[in-house]
C-alpha cells in the first residue's frame, strides 16, 4: 500500500515549504536501505487553490506506514499503565529497545555518506513503523529539512521544527552540525524509555 504526500506552491507565499519538497525528493533519492521509507514516485501539477490562485503542486508516492513512535509511546503508557518517570516493564523494554537501535542505525546510515546527511527533524512523529521481510520495523520519515554535510566543521543556521527535540545551539541560531541529529536522539530516548534526565540525582 502507499500513501500520496502533496506540497504546494502559490506565487510569493509558499516557495519555502515547496523547496522543502524538492530537497525531501533530492535526499529521498538517496536511500536505498530498509531504514527509511520507500519513495516511489513524484510528479508535478499546474492545479488552482480554493482561492483560485495558481499553484503547482508537488505529488510524492511514498509506502504507508500506519504506526509511528508516538503511537509506541502512548501504547506503553495506556497499555502497562505508566506513569511519569516509572520504570518500563520488561517487555516495554525489550520492544523500546528494540526500536532504538534501529533509530540509531538508521541515523548512522545518514551520518556515514560520503556527503553525511543531518537528518534535522528527529521527532516520534517521523519515525514510522511498519513490518519488514528482514525483520526491521522502523522507517524515517520526513526528509523536507534534511540537507547534505560535507564536513564536520561546516554547519548551517537555517531553523528546522522548533519544539523540544531541537539541540539548544539550534534554538539559539547558532552553527550546528551533525550533533545535533545527536541532541534530538537522546531527547526521544527519554520518552521512549520514560525517564527524565534531568530528575536524575
Amino acid at each position: 500500500m502507499v500513501v500520496l504526500e502533496n506540497v504546494s506552491i502559490v506565487p510569493n507565499i509558499n516557495i519555502d515549504k515547496f523547496k522543502s519538497g524538492i530537497r525531501e525528493l533530492s535526499v529521498w533519492a538517496q536511500m536505498d536501505s530498509d531504514n527509511f521509507v520507500q519513495y516511489r514516485h513524484h510528479w508535478f501539477a499546474n492545479e488552482n487553490m480554493p482561492d483560485n490562485k495558481p499553484a503547482i503542486m508537488l505529488y510524492i508516492l511514498t509506502d504507508l506506514c500506519w504506526f509511528s513512535l508516538d503511537n509506541v509511546i502512548n501504547y506503553n503508557f495506556e497499555h502497562f499503565r505508566l506513569g511519569h518517570a516509572n520504570l518500563l516493564v520488561p517487555i516495554a523494554f525489550y520492544i523500546s529497545s528494540e526500536l532504538f537501535i534501529e533509530i540509531l542505525e538508521a541515523i548512522n546510515y545518514l551520518h556515514s555518506k560520503s556527503k553525511p546527511i543531518k537528518h534535522r527533524s528527529i521527532q516520534p512523529s517521523n519515525i514510522l513503523i511498519k513490518h519488514h521481510a528482514h525483520g526491521r520495523f522502523v522507517k524515517l520519515a520526513d526528509f523536507g529539512l534534511a540537507i547534505e554535510h560535507q564536513t564536520e566543521s561546516q554547519s548551517h543556521t537555517q531553523f528546522p521544527n522548533a519544539g523540544k527535540y531541537m539541540a539548544p545551539e539550534v534554538k539559539q541560531s547558532r552553527k550546528y552540525g551533525l550533533s545535533s541529529d545527536v541532541y534530538s536522539i537522546g531527547v526521544l530516548a527519554q520518552d521512549l524509555f520514560n525517564f527524565d534526565i534531568n530528575k536524575f540525582e
